[in-house]
């Protein structure tokens, strides 16, 4: 290098040197970039993927264990305060959402989803989300479309399942829970608590049972519900542990008992025919007489006796005003409803829309504030109009046929008590939707698709899998 520089005039080698260091330097700068974006890459693969990977290791354990959480806080609660369950509730949601977020899962509703289900709910969801723009009040339409949003923990507990508690738990938590509630009766009373916060309700027990519940309807609609599901656990799930399991029959006809104090006709009925529908699965007809007759008797003897509640004396007047033709109450509500319906068959009022035509139609009666149609077929069709009823029928028929296949096809103690307890949540809730529009209350709609949630994770992880196996072994073969 020396030696070629010696022949460079004397006048250009400074220039020559400057040229030489300046390369020799972007050399030497270039060599150490290379060298630093190799260790930063090394580093970036051996010790920030561990130290990341470790954080979101912990941080979804910690997601999980505030999934578990919040679950037994909304599944406990929702007996007794409504605020901790749906803080329980919307909590649960959220971290749904979030797991599916830092997880990288997607919502595909495809063919890898239990089909039955899937795509009439998310029928049902559209229709109600259509039916804001119909009503005339957009906002109270949202306000009011509660069944839509509590199916969203459907959704969830598909998902979730692994981290959620199992069936058995959810059953026993609510059975005892009510339990609990219906002992505090003599004890509030010795203690004269009854003006005190939650106690308050128990004020009127005598006439009409109702928990911490605001309506003793809903509440007797929601025991049914917890009767119901701890039978179908028990007969399936504790077959092998016979005390357990009579102690957990014992337990449901304490809370059969609550049943009766409520006073809800409707709630008592769907109690009587879904418990006839469950002898009838289980093959035990010799139980089903005895069981009408000990019902029927106990109902109507609790309330004879109870001179608050005039039991006998509201059956006469309400059977001699439907015999007329001249009822009232919701034999009023109704004809209203058929009207509405007549003048608004297609698309109806829209979600909600009742609070705002039924004043229209019933101006000078007491029942002119009335904001559902105290009938579950009726409301639907009413603000959701026909193309509404028919894809609600379209989702019972699918809910049907779903938990049928599952109770057939799968041998699972779990699978079959929640593919049972749908068959009879769902008769009940259809019976007593006669005279209620059930699917509008929180607690009831919240825990009815919660258990709806476990029967379809378990048909897509049983029945459907099993199907999809055996048709690609066929392909095969």
């Amino acid at each position: 290098m020396l030696k070629c520089a010696s022949k460079i005039p004397h006048e250009n080698r400074r220039i020559y040197y400057f040229e030489l260091l300046k390369s020799q330097a972007c050399c030497l700068d270039s060599g150490l970039l290379s060298i630093g974006k190799d260790m930063w890459l090394t580093l970036k693969q051996h010790y920030f993927s561990e130290v990341l990977t470790s954080y979101i290791a912990k941080h979804k354990k910690l997601v999980n264990r505030l999934i578990l959480s919040f679950a037994y806080a909304f599944i406990f609660a929702s007996s007794f305060s409504i605020f901790i369950s749906n803080l329980g509730f919307w909590f649960l949601i959220a971290l749904w959402l979030y797991k599916k977020y830092i997880s990288d899962d997607t919502f595909n509703f495809a063919a890898d989803k239990p089909y039955p289900l899937y795509l009439p709910i998310l029928s049902f969801m559209a229709i109600h989300v259509f039916s804001w723009f119909i009503s005339p009040d957009l906002w109270n339409s949202v306000c009011s479309s509660s069944n839509l949003l509590n199916m969203l923990i459907f959704f969830a507990v598909i998902d979730l399942h692994e981290y959620l508690p199992d069936i058995k738990k959810v059953s026993f938590v609510l059975l005892v829970t009510n339990i609990m509630i219906l002992l505090l009766i003599p004890l509030v009373l010795l203690l004269k608590l009854t003006n005190n916060l939650y106690f308050c309700e128990y004020n009127d027990w005598a006439v009409n049972f109702k928990g911490f519940f605001s309506v003793h309807i809903t509440y007797g609609t929601y025991l049914v519900m917890t009767v119901l599901l701890n039978l179908s656990v028990a007969y399936h799930c504790y077959s092998n542990n016979k005390a357990f399991q009579r102690t957990i029959y014992l337990l449901c006809a304490l809370l059969c008992f609550s049943i009766a104090l409520t006073s809800s006709r409707s709630a008592w009925l769907a109690l009587t025919f879904s418990l006839l529908v469950f002898f009838s699965i289980i093959k035990r007809s010799k139980y089903v007489f005895v069981t009408l007759f000990i019902i029927v008797t106990a109902f109507i003897t609790i309330n004879y006796f109870n001179l608050n509640c005039g039991f006998v004396d509201n059956f006469k007047n309400r059977f001699q005003q439907a015999v007329s033709g001249n009822s009232n109450g919701r034999g009023h509500i109704w004809n209203v409803g058929c009207r509405i319906i007549m003048d608004n068959p297609i698309l109806g009022v829209g979600g909600g829309g009742l609070k705002h035509y039924f004043p229209l139609y019933d101006k000078h009666s007491i029942y002119s504030s009335t904001t559902h149609l105290h009938n579950l077929l009726l409301n639907i069709w009413a603000e959701l109009g026909v193309l509404g009823l028919i894809v609600f029928s379209w989702l019972l028929i699918s809910m049907f046929k779903m938990s049928i296949d599952l109770y057939k096809n799968c041998k699972k103690p779990e699978a079959r008590a929640s593919a049972l307890a749908v068959i009879l949540m769902t008769y009940a809730l259809f019976v007593i939707g006669f005279t209620e529009y059930n699917f509008c209350k929180v607690e009831i709609s919240r825990l009815f698709w919660f258990v709806v949630g476990y029967a379809g994770f378990n048909y897509l992880n049983n029945v459907k899998a099993s199907c999809e196996k055996n048709n690609t072994v066929l392909f095969n073969n």
